[in-house]
């Protein structure tokens, strides 16, 4: 009898040491779940990107002495114009590289990229001297490629979306040609073509999503102004004149980036 009493009495301490020993493991070892990383667009990033551009040049021509003046305004008498504007659109890609940090849902960044064109626009005027011979110019303009730098502002509604505007300076790499034809062809031909590395600035924006934690889609918009190039030529021997040319280009491009 004493010895069930004593069994008893052990197996109740058992019971109740065991569920206490549970109970403070439950508090000192809880099961914790691991982090999610948070979503910022602070890095660095490369990117590529394809579209469509459109150029719009002019080139103006001036004398550069009282003999060249009044010829050109004879000329242009005789229905040669001393302005050329043309236009021209197609194909353009780039890419370029930029370092952005993020503060709160404002992002500030730095880029430098390079767009290539290749487009050549052109303008012709054909004047008749007489029933048998007649004259044609033609003023080409064209833009190889343009590579900029600028400053980048931008708002993160939500962790995968930046919507962002940008401006900076933009270099250049341009051309113009001057073609004169004649009908018959014996009589005289001119073909002065001139290269020019010119600058201006650009001004753009568009929006970038994060489809994965390092990959983004973007599309863009930019607007490209470039400073005026010019150059003095002399043709038929003492016809000096110079060139002025102004030259604006617009993109709309897609493209897909990598997020370090």
């Amino acid at each position: 009898m004493h010895l069930r009493k004593m069994a008893s009495g052990l197996l109740v301490g058992t019971v109740f040491t065991t569920a206490a020993w549970g109970a403070d493991m439950a508090v000192k070892a809880p099961i914790i779940a691991p982090a999610v990383p948070l979503v910022t667009w602070t890095g660095f990033s490369l990117f590529g990107y394809a579209g469509w551009g459109s150029i719009d040049g002019n080139t103006d021509y001036t004398g550069t002495d009282n003999f060249s003046q009044n010829f050109l305004a004879t000329a242009q008498a005789r229905g040669f114009p001393l302005g050329y504007g043309s236009s021209a659109s197609g194909f353009v890609g780039g890419g370029g590289g930029e370092y952005d940090y993020q503060l709160g849902q404002v992002v500030f960044g730095l880029r430098a990229d390079y767009t290539y064109f290749g487009q050549n626009s052109q303008n012709a005027v054909t004047v008749a001297l007489n029933r048998n011979q007649s004259v044609t110019v033609t003023n080409k303009i064209g833009l190889t490629g343009i590579a900029t730098a600028r400053g980048v502002i931008g708002w993160s509604p939500i962790p995968d979306l930046l919507v962002y505007a940008n401006a900076g300076p933009a270099w250049a790499q341009a051309t113009q040609e001057l073609i004169v034809n004649t009908n018959p062809a014996a009589l005289f031909g001119v073909d002065q073509p001139f290269n020019a590395d010119t600058w201006g600035w650009v001004v753009g924006g568009g929006a970038r999503y994060l489809f994965d934690p390092h990959w983004f889609a973007q599309i863009e918009g930019n607007f490209f102004d470039l400073t005026n190039f010019s150059n003095d030529n002399t043709i038929l021997g003492n016809l000096n004149y110079r060139k002025v040319t102004s030259l604006t280009a617009t993109d709309v491009t897609i493209g897909v980036g990598y997020k370090f």
